[in-house]
């Protein structure tokens, strides 16, 4: 019998086939780590640079309501400015709150007497004046008549013309009348300034009411000092005729 011949370990035909497979050199390996940088390349340029690609943020389940935005321009009603109004609502004359606003009323105005003028929409009468009537006839210090009320009408008309006015409604209730304020009364700045005092200042009105302010107190002494106005005559009103207001 002839002899059996012995295999050494991990040698086999299985062995001998995997011996003879070609093994790749380094060239292929360059290849193809540099074809896996191009693939890595192309699909970083398409995720940065093609938005579709991207994956998308998940979306909002469940929403939380918000109150609606006010627009950018809008201004609360109560932190508004100055600004020129209608003379005709109630929220216009201060009466939407405790707190009088100032209301700014256009010209051209007309005056009605010293102290009352219209701009042939309402009537506004200065607060806290006694003015002469506008057809009253006064006694100058010379002994001589003259109209005194027409130059207290003069002197309101000159303050204002041109002019719009920035008045503050103090008391009463304005009325819907171009001739007539009924009872409101009103303290109107002109130029920055108190009509009501300018008037008081040039002798063509007193303090009235029943506790004057003493600026118009020492702007009625210094105009009576001076003899200005009416005080040229010590404010001696002799005459109203019945047409007069």
């Amino acid at each position: 019998m002839p002899p059996r011949l012995s295999q050494a370990p991990g040698t086999g035909p299985k062995q001998d086939a995997e011996s003879r497979r070609p093994r790749p050199g380094p060239g292929s390996l360059t290849l193809t780590a540099l074809g896996s940088l191009i693939v890595v390349a192309i699909g970083l340029a398409a995720y940065r640079y093609v938005p579709a690609l991207r994956p998308k943020p998940p979306g909002i389940l469940i929403g939380v309501p918000q109150a609606p935005r006010p627009p950018v321009n809008a201004v609360p009603q109560d932190e508004a400015g100055e600004e020129r109004l209608s003379p005709f609502t109630p929220r216009d004359f201060g009466h939407r709150s405790r707190f009088a606003r100032a209301v700014r009323i256009a010209g051209p105005f007309e005056p009605l007497r010293g102290d009352i003028l219209t701009n042939e929409e309402v009537a506004i009468a200065l607060d806290g004046l006694d003015s002469p009537p506008a057809s009253a006839i006064c006694l100058g210090g010379d002994k001589r008549l003259w109209a005194c009320g027409l130059q207290a009408r003069a002197a309101l008309i000159g303050h204002v013309r041109g002019k719009d006015l920035l008045c503050t409604l103090q008391s009463g209730q304005p009325i819907r009348s171009p001739r007539d304020p009924g009872t409101a009364r009103w303290t109107c700045l002109v130029d920055g300034r108190d009509l009501a005092l300018l008037l008081v200042e040039g002798g063509w009105a007193k303090p009235g009411g029943p506790l004057p302010d003493r600026e118009k107190l020492a702007a009625r002494d210094g105009a009576q000092a001076a003899k200005r106005g009416l005080w040229d005559g010590d404010w001696n009103i002799v005459r109203v005729p019945e047409t007069g207001q």
